[in-house]
């Protein structure tokens, strides 16, 4: 899965010079802090965490880790878990979790004709 990431965090092609020079200077971290956030979301189970909470715990700036989560994000490995906590600000804020602890569908019951409930006076 990570393998279709490359080390250098990917800048679009009209983004300022700013943009690329911060891509230079994470490029040879980007797979340690991906590394990091996944180890939080992980350690966080089905709780998950919320970028401002990554942030605290990795004691990272929040245009460091919000690209490196993004990231994960398109692999698939990170999805939002349908849940918001309120920030420090009183904000709500999407809760993130692995792939593995992320809310499964909601399965509909099927009925068969010969299940369908039974009423008084013949018709159903």
């Amino acid at each position: 899965m990570f393998a279709r990431l490359s080390l250098m965090p990917p800048v679009l092609n009209d983004a300022p010079d700013t943009s690329r020079i911060a891509a230079v200077r994470v490029g040879g971290h980007a797979g340690t802090l991906r590394a990091a956030v996944l180890a939080i979301l992980r350690e966080r189970g089905e709780h998950g965490a919320t970028d401002q909470e990554i942030q605290t715990a990795l004691d990272l700036p929040s245009n460091t880790e919000i690209p490196r989560r993004w990231e994960l994000v398109k692999t698939g490995a990170v999805v939002a878990s349908g849940r918001k906590r309120k920030t420090r600000s009183n904000c709500p804020a999407t809760v993130w979790v692995l792939s593995e602890f992320a809310p499964k569908p909601a399965t509909i019951a099927t009925v068969t004709p010969g299940d369908a409930p039974k009423t008084e006076g013949g018709a159903a």
